[in-house]
């Protein structure tokens, strides 16, 4: 009988920069080498083959940020003490996709000028931790702003309060918050568009109605 197998895979989603399938054979069987495996995503490899008898660990190396790497077994890759050859068909491990970065900031456009202290709206792809007002400074020329962040998912509202007249721009700090695989971001410090702040207009004067001539 031909021998068959069964893997265990990686986590579907990774920042590791190698990581193992382990494979399960029916039964004790040689010849299995890295010759016998293709993978696609973007700079991955099969780097080593290692095991004996029925259990043998495939590790994949120096896949880029951002690739799938999916991996095959070519069908009669290893042979049992009979000499049969197996598995009889190709067979395929499910996809590990890399992640060793987190989301980026994506910046609402906010308005030009303002007469009060203005808000910004920032969105991210994914989940994010440990984001908070202190991560956000000031870099236009209005002084005084104290800034307070509020979410919605993945969605943040980054207020400002008490800014006198000039220019707001709110920048984030490099690696200011992470994600669930622990990557931190932003990458490099993400700025904002630039609000002014301007001073209200005097209200219009009212104007002074006419006296009514008194009849004699």
């Amino acid at each position: 009988t031909a021998p068959t197998v069964s893997v265990t895979s990686p986590a579907a989603l990774s920042n590791e920069l190698t990581f193992d399938y382990a494979l399960t054979f029916s039964e004790s069987v040689t010849g299995l080498t890295t010759s016998d495996f293709a993978i696609t995503g973007t700079g991955c490899s099969v780097a080593s083959v290692a095991g004996s008898a029925a259990s043998y660990s495939v590790r994949v190396q120096s896949c880029a940020d951002g690739a799938s790497a999916y991996l095959a077994m070519s069908a009669n890759a290893v042979s049992d003490s009979a000499l049969n050859l197996g598995p009889v068909v190709t067979s395929t491990f499910a996809t590990v996709t890399v992640d060793r970065s987190a989301s980026a900031p994506t910046w609402s456009a906010a308005p030009a000028t303002s007469y009060a202290s203005p808000s910004f709206q920032v969105d991210f792809t994914e989940a994010i931790t440990g984001f908070t007002a202190s991560d956000i400074s000031n870099t236009g020329s209005a002084t005084g702003c104290v800034i307070a962040v509020s979410a919605m998912v993945n969605r943040y509202t980054i207020a400002t309060t008490g800014c006198s007249l000039g220019t707001v721009q709110l920048a984030i700090a490099q690696g200011a918050y992470g994600d669930a695989l622990g990557n931190t971001g932003p990458q490099t410090v993400s700025a904002s568009s630039v609000t002014t702040v301007i001073a209200q207009p005097a209200p219009a004067p009212t104007p002074t109605p006419n006296p009514t001539a008194t009849p004699t």
